[in-house]
C-alpha cells in the first residue's frame, strides 16, 4: 500500500494544492525536529529529578541533586557541605536573611530512623550563634 501512495505522491507533487500541502508538511516537520531538541534539552536539565526520586539513591547523589533543584528553583547561593569537618548538614542556602539548612537521606540500604532525619535539629543551635 505504500508504493501505491508513494506512486500517487510523486505523481501529483507538483499540483498546486499538493504542493502547498507538501510545504506545510515539511515546515511542520522541522517545527517537530525543533520542539524535540528543545524537549531533549529540557530533559536533560532536569534529569537531578530521577536522583532525587530515586527509590535506591545513594545520599551523595541526592544532595548533589538537590542542590540543582534550589538552584534551579533561584536560589542562588546553594553550599554543598560534603568536605566539611566536623561533619553538618549536607547543603546550606544562604538568603538575605536567613540560612536554610537541609539534610538529605536515601533509601538505600533502609529506611531512615527518626533519629537520622531528625539530626538536622542539632545543627540549628549551632547555625543561630553564628548568624
Amino acid at each position: 500500500m505504500k508504493d501505491g501512495i508513494n506512486h500517487v505522491r510523486e505523481i501529483t507533487k507538483n499540483f498546486k494544492e499538493v504542493q502547498k500541502l507538501i510545504t506545510k508538511h515539511n515546515s511542520l516537520k522541522n517545527k517537530m525536529r525543533s520542539i524535540d531538541r528543545q524537549l531533549k534539552s529540557s530533559e536533560i536539565n532536569y534529569s537531578f529529578l530521577h536522583d532525587i526520586t530515586s527509590v535506591n539513591g545513594k545520599d551523595i547523589l541526592i544532595e548533589i541533586a538537590a542542590k540543582k533543584l534550589f538552584k534551579s528553583a533561584g536560589f542562588t547561593d546553594v553550599r554543598h557541605l560534603k568536605n566539611v569537618t566536623p561533619k553538618r548538614e549536607d547543603l546550606q542556602i544562604w538568603c538575605d536573611d536567613c540560612i536554610i539548612i537541609i539534610e538529605c537521606k536515601g533509601t538505600k540500604y533502609s529506611i531512615p530512623q527518626d533519629n537520622e532525619v531528625s539530626q538536622v535539629l542539632k545543627y540549628i543551635k549551632f547555625k543561630k550563634k553564628k548568624i
